[in-house]
């Protein structure tokens, strides 16, 4: 891989890591709309704006520790890879909010508490699921097969 790609797949992935702070900072200080070119409404949809950045932040985070590590060790050989370093944290934090979304709407199942931690609770798992997207995939992949192979999903498959 190309050195001037290399530091450019690190700025990229470093933006995208501190930026996702950043507008995180904004939508929680209702700052957001003040940076948009043009007038629309936000508030709507600011929730799923917070776990989208979230997911980024846990997906950033993972490639920049796979980055650098495989940098520091030189397997950094394959000029493919920029795509997965690419695409990766948008991918993830899509998944990041359709994740919350399913959670909220009791299709998957975690428990959050009413309150005040609820967005933490929430923003902590599209922060997971930014950081763990291979395994949600794999674990999406198997949940589809199951419920749309009309057998449903026993207590076995749950273990």
């Amino acid at each position: 891989m190309d050195s001037k790609v290399k530091i450019l797949i690190l700025f990229y992935l470093s933006i995208l890591f501190l930026g996702s702070f950043f507008i995180i900072a904004l939508l929680q200080l209702n700052l957001f709309q003040r940076f948009l070119p043009i007038s629309i409404n936000t508030k709507p949809i600011e929730p799923s704006l917070q776990y989208f950045f979230t997911g980024i932040i846990g997906a950033s985070l993972y490639q920049l520790y796979l980055f650098i590590t495989k940098y520091v060790n030189g397997m950094l050989t394959n000029p493919s890879e920029w795509v997965k370093y690419i695409f990766y944290p948008v991918l993830a934090s899509g998944t990041a909010v359709v994740t919350v979304v399913l959670i909220d709407s009791g299709i998957l199942f975690i428990e959050f508490v009413e309150g005040d931690e609820t967005f933490s609770a929430q923003a902590g798992t599209a922060f997971l699921v930014g950081f763990g997207f291979t395994k949600i995939i794999t674990l999406y992949k198997r949940l589809t097969s199951k419920l749309f192979s009309g057998q449903g999903i026993d207590d076995k498959d749950n273990e």
